[in-house]
């Protein structure tokens, strides 16, 4: 989708993004009010590259998921590692196929941790507002944050009865239905918020044996939330949210025959030939309990959550009309986790604190059946029909930690900041591998119960000092190391193998510095950061060559990863009505060590890694104009364009996993109505249609396979509100 479509709606509130009054009758741009540091404080005094997306911006402009960030925040990216969706930023992220092995980007929603592979690319559902900060975030988001954090606000419960509705049709079969609603129960002390969104797409992928489209989808979603004002500063939320997507597109199309020797039977944009059934659903649902109470002592805040998620994901293994191999996942998680922290009062200017105490406990388990059909000689000779390879690990994760910050104002225009975590971290495993006779022959040996465990520490701090050039514009210096927990390459065991193998803890020490603030009386606002980071141990899920000419799963540690460059964010008013917004980086993150990274002997360090452009440009141009016919107040139109250079998605860096250059426009013209309750545009995605291949990768049996990106489309989009 392209970086931004034409907006028009609803009042927004933190980047004045919005059609009220705000960007029409004056050219000064809004402060934008963030929590990154778990506390209340305004974007341009944050020592960090941020960039901050409001949830009403998001959903005029058709970001219904965190995958469609990407073609608007520079240096993030969704990917795709051997059929999981995978997010990265500033060239490092992904997770990976195995299971409890997790992404490098943290993803929270109101606080709580909600990180599995399989909700990497989550539905964005009812937010006040998204905030992406790039960079290690250990000491106060804790473990697996070495790349980043992306931090959901969902919106609290209005104080009068309103209703909410967007309808949105686009040309590709595109149907969407989102509705919600604040009820107040009790005055103003008991407030109720119900939020849902139904939505389905017809998919471009023609599955040439049976004439289905693979990539069709249907989601489902909803949020209640409940917040009792039990008295002046106590206030307690109940959260409860559900999400489900199905479609039968996990891996993506051939692009050669099943063994990667040759060209695909079936060339073609969009086409495949399967004779297995595919299948991809994901469930996610979680409860939250909050109480934030302003205590004597501070601001106090517990959150107790409980998530649940469920991915089933079915391929046809060998990718064509022959009886192969089929497999057919199931991968469960379970969380539960308790947070309690202490924060000073908000007007303390010279020195500020923040300390808390985390726990989490996670059940990871796998059910992994690969199937032989009556073709199965052609591929693997030593098989034979009905051989069976059932794979189950289960990894239980225990985690207690301690964090802490302090900001001291060292004088008037000159702040210190530091932040620690002590983290604590057991790993159990538990795994079961049956494999038949065929198997067995190709060095796939049974497994009964296997069981092991680990103990990991981390020391996590990180230093940021901050001077205020200006009143407006503000100069930062940063540190800040991060860490990403070691554990099991608990996947199917080649080798004649009988215990799977370990992965150590990967490190990062990171250094940034930056300059961000306003211009011209607020006219313009801008952040620029020069970052640089050093990843020691770094954990590569791959797909490598082993025996029999079969491509295996495996977990391993690089030795080092380097990641540099500069990122600019930008807004500029010029004048009333015209908005100009970019996010641009350039990005170098390459292997400075992975000796025998595509086995024994060979090399990849130098090598670029996986999913990192050296270019990303994202910009809108929006204006707004005044009117007033026929009860039309606001017209706005907008054009953006999202750039984006190639990139590769395996680190072997071999051309067939060259993804190519994305260039994509978008355009939206609408109407927004004097009440302030209707805003009526039409959009069009991709607008030159550009042909694009955006992941690449290889199957078990050799295949080379992969996605092309979203063709050019067309829609109208409809947004009511009612009070």
């Amino acid at each position: 989708m392209p970086l931004l479509l034409l907006t028009l709606a609803a009042r927004s509130h933190a980047n004045g993004e919005g059609v009220g009054a705000d960007p029409i009758e004056t050219v000064q741009l809004s402060p934008v009010k963030v929590t990154a540091r778990l506390r209340p404080e305004y974007e341009s005094h944050v020592p960090i590259s941020l960039v901050v997306a409001d949830g009403e911006a998001l959903e005029r402009e058709g970001r219904f998921s965190l995958g469609r960030l990407d073609s608007r925040v520079a240096n993030l990216q969704l990917g795709d590692l051997n059929g999981t969706p995978a997010l990265f930023m500033r060239g490092v992220g992904g997770g990976g196929r195995q299971v409890a092995f997790e992404p490098r980007v943290g993803i929270y929603v109101d606080g709580v941790f909600m990180n599995v592979p399989p909700l990497t690319d989550a539905l964005l559902l009812d937010l006040d507002r998204v905030e992406v900060l790039r960079g290690p975030q250990g000491s106060l988001f804790g473990q697996n944050t070495v790349a980043g954090a992306i931090n959901l606000i969902t919106r609290e419960p209005g104080e009068e009865f309103a209703l909410q509705s967007q309808v949105r049709l686009g040309s590709e079969g595109e149907r969407r239905l989102g509705l919600a609603m604040d009820a107040p129960l009790v005055d103003d002390s008991l407030l109720l918020r119900i939020s849902g969104n139904l939505a389905e797409d017809r998919g471009q992928t023609v599955n040439l044996q049976d004439g289905e489209r693979l990539d069709a989808y249907d989601q489902a979603g909803g949020r209640l939330r409940l917040q009792w004002r039990a008295a002046p500063g106590l206030v307690a939320d109940l959260a409860a949210d559900t999400s489900n997507h199905r479609d039968d597109f996990p891996s993506g199309e051939a692009f050669s025959d099943t063994q990667g020797g040759g060209p695909d039977a079936n060339p073609g944009a969009y086409t495949v030939a399967l004779d297995a059934p595919q299948r991809d659903d994901l469930r996610s649902s979680g409860v939250t309990g909050t109480i934030r109470w302003t205590s004597p002592l501070g601001d106090l805040t517990s959150i107790s959550a409980w998530r649940s998620a469920r991915r089933h994901w079915a391929v046809d293994v060998d990718y064509s009309t022959d009886d192969g191999w089929r497999s057919d996942f199931v991968d469960r998680y379970e969380r539960w986790s308790q947070e309690l922290r202490l924060a000073s009062r908000t007007s303390a200017s010279r020195l500020s604190w923040l300390g808390g105490l985390n726990a989490f406990r996670q059940t990871a388990q796998s059910h992994r059946p690969l199937y032989s059909g009556e073709d199965i000689q052609m591929f693997v000779p030593p098989l034979s029909p009905g051989d069976t390879l059932i794979v189950e690990p289960r990894i239980d994760t225990r985690s207690v930690a301690l964090f802490g910050s302090i900001g001291y104002a060292l004088r008037a225009d000159l702040r210190l900041d530091a932040g620690l975590r002590l983290l604590t971290l057991r790993q159990e495993l538990a795994y079961t591998q049956q494999s038949t006779a065929g198997f067995q022959a190709i060095g796939l040996l049974p497994v009964d119960n296997y069981r092991d465990s680990n103990r990991q520490h981390a020391l996590l701090p990180d230093l940021a000092l901050s001077w205020d050039f200006s009143p407006d514009v503000t100069v930062y210096v940063r540190y800040a190391k991060g860490s990403k927990s070691g554990g099991y390459d608990a996947d199917s065991l080649g080798f004649s193998r009988t215990e799977p193998s370990s992965f150590s803890e990967e490190t990062v020490d990171s250094y940034e510095i930056g300059l961000k603030g306003g211009w011209f009386e607020q006219r313009l606002q801008a952040g620029l950061a020069l970052f640089l980071a050093e990843y020691r141990d770094y954990q590569v899920s791959q797909f490598r060559p082993v025996d029999n000419n079969l491509v295996a799963p495996v977990v391993n540690n690089a030795g080092k990863v380097r990641s540099y460059g500069p990122e600019l964010e930008l807004q500029w008013r010029p004048l009333r009505g015209l908005t100009l917004r970019n996010s641009t980086a350039w990005l170098s993150s390459t292997y400075a060590d992975f000796r025998d990274g595509g086995g024994i002997g060979v090399d990849f360090s130098g090598n670029r890694t996986e999913f990192a452009p050296r270019w990303s440009v994202n910009s809108l141009l929006t204006y707004r104009r005044p009117v007033s016919w026929r009860g039309v107040a606001v017209v706005e139109g907008a054009v953006s364009y999202s750039w984006r250079s190639r990139y590769y998605t395996q680190p072997s860096n071999l051309p067939a996993f060259e993804a190519d250059i994305r260039r994509l426009l978008g355009v939206r013209l609408g109407v927004f109505d004097a009440s302030g309750r209707l805003d009526v545009g039409v959009f069009a995605d991709n607008l030159l249609d550009e042909r694009y291949v955006e992941t690449l990768n290889r199957g078990t049996l050799g295949t080379l396979y992969g996605r092309y990106g979203a063709p050019r489309s067309f829609g109208l989009q409809i947004q009511y509100r009612c009070e």
